[in-house]
């Protein structure tokens, strides 16, 4: 019998077949090396999670060489703040990824992404939905390189005991903003509770390869604060010394005591509440007694206000909330006293004046995740490596056919 002779056909078929084998193998290799492994200038650092409600939060993170960063969860990608407001992927030291339109009170699943690379997965939680948020507050101020440039693309992080981080990124002038009276508490369950004059804050910069600088500030010397230059490390700014409020009088007693902003002792259960705050502006005032009292009064043409309560207040502690208008954003001042008996006096002054410096809270724009691009990492090409193997199977039935048929 002659013996069977292996034809071009076969040969062919086996050589599609190892090769479809072989690039499959190594497309697959490269394509998990390319999803998980990084270089180290890409390996994200100074991982944070700031800026936590119950629909979003932000991810930010620093790396040593200028490149891609995002955040993927579940099946969406979301590209850096920048990226968002130019609508093009851009390379970066410094990177923010605010995740926003999420459910409360819920555990999501992220992977950060640096440059060709995915990092492992960690859980953030939102927080539950509350109602009622506070009167706005921010503290702002401008990042300035050590050579005098604005410090565009900076991360700034307010943080404050107690309460949830705060981050904001440097816009090309140098400024920033941080809205503190959203900030929620730690466990995520109220909005932060702090002192919006004495609080103090420590402030951050991390800017890369320009440097950093942080210091810790009082709050009430942070609208605006002062100037930061990177590389800079300050010293707590001292709080100003308290200083009596006013003074209360009572001729019958023939006594006088001093009130400071932590304890105010009256003699009088029909006090009057006077101050000072921009001329023509509307004062709002309410006192949380057994009956609350609510006034609305406005300033004269020297900024100054008076009103006298109509109605006696028991004995015992109350507390007088005044608040008023300034260049758009309301200022409230609250104090304690104690009423201890019957007589004539006065409320401290209430001043307003020292908060009109304070801007108005920027709109948040809305942002949205862009769609997966092709600058982005993508999850394999295992459709590719099975399109090779089956024409390679295909070519190896051709040439087992054409065999038997030679045969």
């Amino acid at each position: 019998m002659k013996r069977p002779e292996i034809t071009i056909p076969t040969l062919f078929g086996i050589m599609i077949t190892l090769g479809g084998l072989v690039t499959g193998l190594w497309l697959m290799r490269n394509t998990t090396s390319f999803n998980t492994s990084a270089s180290i200038d890409e390996t994200p650092t100074n991982i944070q999670i700031t800026n936590i409600s119950d629909t979003a939060f932000s991810v930010s993170w620093v790396t040593a060489k200028a490149t891609s960063g995002f955040v993927k969860y579940g099946d969406l990608v979301v590209s850096d703040d920048r990226d968002q407001d130019r609508g093009s992927i851009g390379s970066y030291f410094t990177h923010l990824v605010s995740i926003r339109g999420l459910k409360a009170s819920t555990n999501y699943k992220i992977k950060i992404g640096s440059g060709k690379s995915l990092g492992s997965e960690s859980v953030v939680t939102t927080g539950m939905t509350l109602r009622n948020p506070p009167p706005a507050d921010v503290v702002y101020g401008q990042i300035m390189t050590s050579g005098g440039d604005p410090a565009e693309g900076s991360l700034v992080y307010v943080r404050l005991p107690g309460v949830v981080p705060q981050v904001a990124l440097v816009k090309t002038s140098g400024s920033w903003v941080v809205p503190l009276s959203i900030s929620r508490t730690s466990d995520l369950t109220s909005f932060a509770s702090y002192d919006k004059q004495s609080a103090t804050a420590d402030i951050s910069v991390q800017a890369g390869p320009l440097g950093t600088s942080s210091q810790s500030v009082v709050l009430s010397n942070a609208r605006p604060l002062a100037q930061i230059t990177l590389g800079q490390t300050l010293a707590p700014t001292p709080i100003p010394e308290s200083t009596p409020i006013s003074k209360f009088s009572d001729d019958s007693l023939d006594a006088s005591v001093s009130a400071t902003p932590s304890k105010i002792k009256l003699n009088t259960i029909k006090p009057n509440v006077s101050g000072e705050a921009p001329a023509g502006s509307e004062i709002n005032i309410e006192i949380n007694s057994e009956n609350q009292i609510k006034a609305t009064v406005k300033t004269n043409k020297k900024g100054q206000y008076n009103f006298k309560i109509p109605d006696g207040l028991e004995p015992g502690e109350h507390t007088i909330t005044v608040s008023t208008l300034v260049d758009g954003v309301i200022q409230k001042v609250t104090r304690t006293f104690t009423v201890e008996a019957a007589g004539t006096t006065t409320l401290p002054v209430f001043s307003a004046t020292p908060s009109a410096k304070l801007k108005p809270t920027p709109t948040p724009i809305a942002r949205v995740a862009l769609p997966v691009t092709n600058d982005q990492p993508k999850s394999g090409n295992f459709e590719f490596s099975l399109l090779l193997l089956s024409l390679g199977a295909i070519l190896i039935t051709s040439g087992v056919f054409g065999f038997k048929n030679y045969e």
